[in-house]
């Protein structure tokens, strides 16, 4: 039925595609280029600390080869709609949106003696699979721990990975992103499904 299509997640989707198409076609190609990554809002430290502060969000929405956006896209699709129909459109927005800059503002403050530049929707998606442990935390006699014991087990695999040495994975941002969508949804989402 038409109110239970996730629009947001669809739309947040449509934004990231849209600005790797752009992305893409400046650098020539689906490997992206750093430049061209920094001017089109990328996290670069010295930036940051110089005062442009919007790139933590913007930052969220540009990756930098086909794999990265292929992989934070997948992710969105399959936790995006669940939350999004738990937790209402705006909810679920303001959800994304804050881990977003959470997992930037971590990478940023662990990096900030560095010339860093942090990329992707990785953040924004660790904050969904955060929100959605919270939720099978509570519910988890009705859904089963299984759920439960999957989510984690994600979340731990990934992050393990992120820091073997070589992996070029900003961790940070997964974890800041993670704990953000944790307390988000704990803050906005649990005491509205305690009224259900």
């Amino acid at each position: 039925m038409k109110k239970n299509i996730p629009y947001v997640t669809y739309a947040l989707m449509a934004i990231n595609v849209v600005m790797f198409l752009i992305t893409a076609v400046k650098s020539g190609g689906t490997s992206i280029n750093s430049r061209v990554l920094i001017d089109w809002g990328g996290a670069l430290v010295p930036y940051i600390k110089s005062g442009q502060y919007w790139r933590l969000l913007t930052a969220t929405f540009l990756h930098g080869d086909i794999m990265h956006i292929l992989f934070n896209m997948y992710g969105i699709y399959i936790f995006g709609p669940q939350l999004e129909r738990i937790a209402g459109p705006f909810k679920f927005l303001v959800i994304y949106i804050l881990s977003g800059l959470g997992g930037s503002l971590l990478s940023y403050l662990v990096n900030i003696n560095t010339r860093g530049l942090s990329i992707g929707a990785s953040g924004s998606l660790f904050g969904l699979v955060g929100a959605m442990i919270v939720i099978a935390l509570k519910f988890r006699e009705q859904i089963g721990r299984g759920y439960l014991s999957q989510l984690i087990l994600i979340v731990g695999y990934n992050l393990v990975y992120g820091f073997m040495p070589g992996s070029g994975i900003d961790n940070f941002g997964h974890i800041g992103g993670l704990i953000t969508g944790l307390v988000s949804t704990a803050v906005l989402v649990l005491p509205l499904l305690g009224r259900r």
